[in-house]
């Protein structure tokens, strides 16, 4: 496949006359309905959820109607770009600023390791989950939902024009194992969100990138969509930084128990989500959809850094600890040294939120729990799918 420079670049190098303009995409957006909610959940395997594998979108060399914006940045969940124009001296500068609508139609340049992709926004829309009744937690709104497209397939300029597909993939939302075969929940839908993430699922921060994530990934689920975990917002402790709790949601979400961006669930597979924090962003509700209660019984508790232990009913369900976990020396259990035999690794057990958070546990030491969960603890047939976070496939 011939792969041209990006949109940035053939426009820079005076090649305008062209490239025509690409055939728009119907814009396609959901009921905002949501897909994470306290009392139950459904896990996935996507950290991002795209279909175009970018793992990171630049703060430059994004266009807008034709002409280079100087910048993109993010004001809470919102994209704002700016252009400075330069006028003849002594004029001051002038600084036009892009928000809400009036991104739609901007071209970004995102990348997925070191290939460029193009994207586009097709639609922009306020998300109107925040401020709502049901997560108190946040007044402060400042989320919105964002459609992106990326040039698929290059076109050869001067007669053939770029394809476009859409950047996310709804089957990937978790409704059922699998995805919803009614299609009633579909979302092509994104979020933004600052920083970045490195191939072992570890936000980091950034000054000259940001993260889309899309509504099926564990990004969007836990900062911004649907938790009311905002990275913009202290907890109400104002001790504890929000993107612990993000951190820790997106492990949980992933089931990625030894903090190493590997997923060993299932997408659409259930649980049930409880925070730490006091009032619960997150409660414990244990209220089925039908409003029955759940027969889910508990089963581990989180940090930032994976899963801090496990119940005994989960752990009969998954390899000893050397075996999830490969040769990582953390995880949800207990290194004990024998000198001079080998260490041994010993689970981590906690049969419910009293035992998790034992301050004379073994693992006490590794800091504060974030969020504890509860499932049906079924049995998976071997092999585990493991995702990781640059898309790759592997079975365990």
């Amino acid at each position: 496949m011939r792969i041209l420079p990006a949109i940035g670049s053939l426009l820079t190098a005076g090649l305008v006359g062209c490239i025509g303009l690409p055939p728009e995409v119907d814009d396609v957006t959901s009921a905002h309905t949501p897909h994470f909610r306290p009392g139950e959940e459904a896990q996935g395997i996507a950290l991002r959820g795209d279909v175009a594998g970018v793992d990171r979108v630049s703060m430059h060399g994004a266009y807008l109607n034709g002409k280079a914006l100087t910048s993109v940045s993010l004001i809470k969940g919102e994209l704002v770009g700016t252009r400075v124009i330069n006028l003849p001296w002594p004029q001051p500068d002038v600084t036009q600023t892009f928000r809400g609508t009036a991104m739609k139609g901007a071209y970004l340049k995102a990348y997925r390791g070191g290939t460029v992709v193009d994207l586009r926004i097709d639609n922009v829309t306020a998300n109107p989950l925040h401020p709502v009744t049901e997560l108190p937690y946040d007044s402060s709104g400042g989320t919105f939902f964002y459609n992106f497209s990326y040039i698929k397939t290059y076109g050869l300029p001067p007669d053939s024009q770029d394809v476009y597909a859409k950047f996310c993939d709804p089957n990937l939302l978790g409704h059922g194992i699998g995805q919803d075969p009614t299609h009633e929940h579909d979302s092509y839908e994104a979020i933004v969100s600052p920083g970045i993430w490195d191939s072992r699922a570890n936000h980091l921060t950034s000054s000259t990138s940001f993260t889309i994530s899309c509504m099926s990934g564990a990004i969007a689920k836990c900062g911004g969509y649907g938790t009311g975990y905002l990275p913009w917002k202290p907890t109400y402790s104002g001790s504890e930084p929000m993107w612990d709790m993000i951190q820790a949601c997106t492990r949980m979400v992933r089931a990625d128990y030894c903090g190493k961006g590997e997923s060993n669930t299932y997408t659409g597979t259930f649980f049930n989500g409880y925070d730490t924090l006091w009032p619960h962003v997150m409660s414990d509700d244990n209220a089925a959809d039908d409003g029955t209660l759940h027969t889910m019984k508990f089963e581990s508790a989180w940090r930032p850094d994976g899963a801090v232990c496990l119940s005994k009913a989960r752990w009969d369900n998954l390899p000893p600890p050397e075996g999830l976990c490969g040769d990582d020396t953390h995880g949800p259990f207990t290194m004990v040294d024998h000198d001079p035999a080998p260490f041994e690794f010993v689970p981590n057990i906690c049969n419910d939120a009293a035992a998790a958070t034992n301050p004379n546990a073994p693992w006490a030491n590794r800091g504060p729990i974030n969020l504890l969960t509860e499932s049906y603890i079924r049995t998976y047939p071997n092999p585990i799918i493991v995702v990781t976070p640059g898309g790759s496939i592997a079975t365990q």
